[in-house]
């Protein structure tokens, strides 16, 4: 056999390093070398031995497991996991979130990972009487104290992971991950415009646990359903009892979470098609998800396309969560810009109505509340509607709203370019 190793078994030799080419390599982690994963089953017989081009694409196809994504690539992932089990999540996410990374990259998450995954190993080993709480509060402490894992809003896991630079959707993924391998009932859980993880093992431990969201100790919150439901949001009976907001995501719903985080980066980077494709995806795996829907929104209105925009808004609100007030929003907007004005301000009224709702009936003074519920966007809803009022040629109630903005703190000059107009307009009556 020729010393010099044919490109075939180079390329073999870079995704698994540690591998014995002269007998295979265990691609679907079974802990075995089957006959479709040995190098000698791909041998043509030339005097080095090496695999011909055209068996080694047979050789990738029919290993489905680990190239079910992305061809090539995708076997290095269970290559650089190999100490995970192969139906943890993380390979899907780090496969999925390949496309936008380097194998370099995408090393290193695995890498940072497992030291993660190590830590909380060896403090349960240290503490095998823990209880559910306090196992997740112990992934809590190797992230903060052992990593220092800061939060930053991002949808981008394997730079979150790598720069330690996480928010919640991307800490939950690691919750998830490390449950799998220590089989833990962690799920992910989803409510608008946030993500946390659940310890449900199905037998009277429910616990919900929150890494971004902390008490006034610093501690990570663990608060029952209802402070979703009706403190920090006020989410819709109905779309709780679809499964909408509030359930245990399946893995299905988590990877269509994955691809639609990578489109947000594709999106955030211009790459306009990519971003199409991830969301629609995910959509169709996760069809009831009114994130996916907003996101298809936005980009419709990115792409000119305001009606196919505003049918994307019209779905969320008609058939999945009737209190969105970021749809209603945005939705009014849409219809602001396609000439649809009593529209607009219908929406409009329907945010001040959920907003006015929400601060009547929620004795939660620290919480992050949806974005049309704070201040700075309390402040816009009146200006957006005063704008539409404006259009109208109801100069008293654009007067009205104009003056609400501004004393709420927005200071924009198209605001007060609009408060000025309309004054002068209604005295001119």
């Amino acid at each position: 056999m020729s010393d010099q190793l044919s490109w075939e078994r180079r390329e073999i030799q870079r995704l698994y390093p540690q591998a014995d080419l002269s007998v295979g390599v265990d691609i679907n982690q079974d802990g075995v070398i089957g006959p479709l994963e040995s190098t000698r089953d791909l041998r043509d017989g030339d005097h080095d031995g090496s695999v011909d081009r055209r068996e080694w694409h047979r050789f990738v196809s029919r290993n489905d497991q680990a190239f079910q994504r992305f061809q090539n690539s995708a076997a290095s992932f269970f290559s650089w996991g190999r100490r995970l089990r192969s139906d943890n999540p993380i390979h899907d996410l780090l496969s999925i979130e390949s496309n936008t990374h380097s194998s370099l990259e995408v090393h290193q998450a695995y890498i940072t990972f497992e030291q993660i995954l190590g830590r909380v190993r060896a403090k349960v080993l240290a503490n095998p009487h823990m209880t559910p709480l306090e196992k997740m509060r112990c992934i809590s402490t190797v992230l903060t104290d052992d990593l220092g894992v800061q939060y930053q809003p991002t949808d981008d896991f394997i730079s979150g992971l790598n720069s330690r630079r996480l928010d919640c959707d991307t800490t939950s993924f690691i919750f998830i991950a490390i449950g799998h391998e220590m089989g833990w009932p962690i799920h992910g859980v989803e409510v608008p415009d946030h993500f946390f993880v659940r310890w449900n093992d199905g037998r009277g431990n429910r616990i919900n646990f929150d890494f971004t969201s902390k008490d006034l100790n610093g501690t990570p919150r663990s608060d029952p359903d209802s402070y979703y439901e009706k403190e920090r949001w006020l989410l819709s009976t109905n779309a709780i009892a679809r499964g909408i907001y509030l359930t245990d995501l399946d893995v299905p719903q988590l990877i269509a979470q994955f691809l639609a985080n990578r489109g947000n980066v594709e999106l955030s980077s211009g790459h306009i098609t990519e971003a199409m494709q991830d969301y629609r995806e995910a959509r169709n795996i996760n069809p009831t998800n009114p994130a996916f829907h907003r996101w298809m929104a936005v980009l419709w209105y990115r792409l000119g396309q305001n009606r196919q925009s505003i049918a994307e808004y019209n779905e969320i609100l008609r058939h999945l969560d009737p209190r969105d007030p970021q749809a209603y929003f945005e939705r009014g907007l849409r219809r602001f810009e396609a000439g649809d004005v009593c529209g607009s301000i219908d929406d409009f009224n329907q945010v001040i109505s959920l907003i006015e709702t929400f601060r009547q009936s929620t004795s939660c003074e620290d919480c992050v509340v949806p974005e049309p519920m704070r201040n700075e966007d309390y402040a816009n809803v009146y200006f957006y509607r005063g704008r539409s009022y404006f259009a109208i040629h109801n100069y008293e109630m654009a007067l009205k709203d104009s003056g609400r903005a501004i004393a709420a703190g927005n200071s924009d000059a198209e605001l007060r370019q609009l408060h000025q107009e309309a004054q002068r307009l209604y005295l001119l009556r």
